[in-house]
C-alpha cells in the first residue's frame, strides 16, 4: 500500500537513510554498492507517516505528521539503531528538516514557523526555539552551517545567515519569481550557493543567498525546454553538482556546473526503467553525499544509485527495489 512508500532520503558518505510513510526507517552503510547494497529496516514511529529526514555522519533526524522529531545517534546500525521521539511544542504539521551538523538542525511547519536546535544530538532532551518567519506555509528548508534557506508557497525564499541564534536569528524574504505558483525544492551548499526548484520546471540559483532580501537569483528552465515539469526534490554538493527530480516522470535533471547560473548545462536522465510512476501517489526524491555518490528514489519502492552523477546523461545508475516485505 501507499503507506510503505519512501517519502524521503538523506545521504552522507558511507550512509544513506530513507524513510517510509508507515513509520519505518531503512538504511544502508554501503549505498554505493548499488544492487548489491544491504538495506535494513527498523520500526521507528509505529505506523505514523514520516515526512522528511536529514543526516550527518553521526546523527539523523526525521519528522512525522504529528509534529514529532525522531533522532538517532547510531543510524548506521540499521535494524539495531535506536530512535528517540520528541514532540516540538507549537509545531503544526512539520514539512521539512535540515541538519548540516550535529550542532544545528532546523525544521519548518505549515504555519510559517521555523524551529531550530543547537543540541539535536540530545534526542528527546534537545531544546528547540521557535521563530515566526512567514505568514504562508513553508514547504522546505536547507541549511549549511552558516546559512538556512526556507521556501514558501508564494515564491519566496526566506534566509538567515545566523541560524545558530535560534529565536534571535534574523530572517529576510526574497521573492524569486512573482509568477510561480509554488517553490517545491531547495538545497544550499554554503552561504554562497543555493538552488531552488519550482512546480513549473524552473531552477533558481544564487551565489549570494545570505544577502536575504537583496540576494540575486538566476532563473532557468531546467526541466523540459520551456519548463513545465514539477521539481519535487533537489540536492547540491560542493563542486558544482546539483540534481533535481521531476515528480511526473521521475527523471533526474542534473548539472555539474551549477555555479555558472544561466550558463549551466542541465541534462535529463531516465533513471528508473518502466513502468512509469504511479500517478495517484506522491513519493520521489534525490540526495547526494558527494560528487561521487547520489541516490534517487521513486514511488514504486525503487532506489537508484550513481557513482558518477557528474556525467549527466552519461551517468550510470543502478536500481534496486527496497519495498520487499522484509523491509516493511
Amino acid at each position: 500500500g501507499s503507506s510503505s512508500f519512501l517519502t524521503g532520503v538523506s545521504c552522507v558518505p558511507s550512509l544513506c537513510v530513507a524513510i517510509r510513510g508507515n513509520g519505518r526507517i531503512i538504511s544502508s552503510t554501503d549505498p554505493s554498492a548499488g544492487s548489491a547494497a544491504n538495506w535494513t529496516s527498523v520500526d521507528a514511529d509505529g505506523y505514523t507517516p514520516l515526512l522528511d529526514v536529514s543526516c550527518t555522519s553521526t546523527l539523523c533526524l526525521a519528522i512525522d505528521d504529528r509534529g514529532d522529531v525522531l533522532s538517532s545517534t547510531d543510524p548506521g546500525a540499521g535494524s539495531h539503531s535506536s530512535w528517540g521521539i520528541e514532540h516540538i511544542p507549537d509545531a503544526e504539521y512539520l514539512t521539512a528538516i535540515s541538519c548540516p551538523s550535529s550542532a544545528l538542525c532546523a525544521t519548518v511547519d505549515a504555519r510559517g514557523k521555523v524551529f531550530i536546535s543547537t543540541d539535536p544530538a540530545r534526542g528527546a532532551a534537545a531544546s528547540w526555539s521557535a521563530n515566526d518567519i512567514d505568514s504562508s506555509m513553508l514547504d522546505g528548508i536547507s541549511c549549511s552551517t552558516s546559512l538556512c534557506a526556507a521556501i514558501d508557497d508564494n515564491g519566496n525564499v526566506i534566509t538567515t545567515d545566523d541560524p545558530s541564534r535560534g529565536a534571535d536569528a534574523t530572517w529576510a524574504a526574497r521573492e524569486v519569481d512573482a509568477s510561480v505558483e509554488f517553490l517545491t525544492a531547495v538545497s544550499c551548499v554554503s552561504a554562497t550557493f543555493c538552488m531552488v526548484g519550482d512546480s513549473e520546471g524552473f531552477g533558481y540559483t544564487s551565489d549570494d543567498p545570505g544577502d536575504g532580501a537583496f540576494s540575486r537569483w538566476t532563473r532557468k528552465p531546467i526541466d523540459a525546454p520551456a519548463g513545465g515539469g514539477d521539481l519535487s526534490g533537489a540536492s547540491c554538493v560542493a563542486g558544482g553538482l546539483c540534481l533535481a527530480i521531476d515528480a511526473g516522470t521521475e527523471q533526474v535533471i542534473s548539472t555539474a556546473d551549477a555555479n555558472a547560473g544561466l550558463a549551466a548545462s542541465w541534462y535529463r536522465s531516465r533513471v528508473f526503467p518502466p513502468p512509469l510512476p504511479l500517478p495517484e501517489h506522491e513519493g520521489d526524491g534525490v540526495a547526494c553525499a558527494s560528487v561521487n555518490l547520489c541516490v534517487a528514489f521513486d514511488n514504486r519502492g525503487r532506489v537508484a544509485e550513481s557513482r558518477n552523477p557528474r556525467r549527466g546523461r552519461g551517468a550510470r545508475w543502478r536500481v534496486e527495489r527496497v519495498d520487499h516485505p522484509t523491509l516493511w
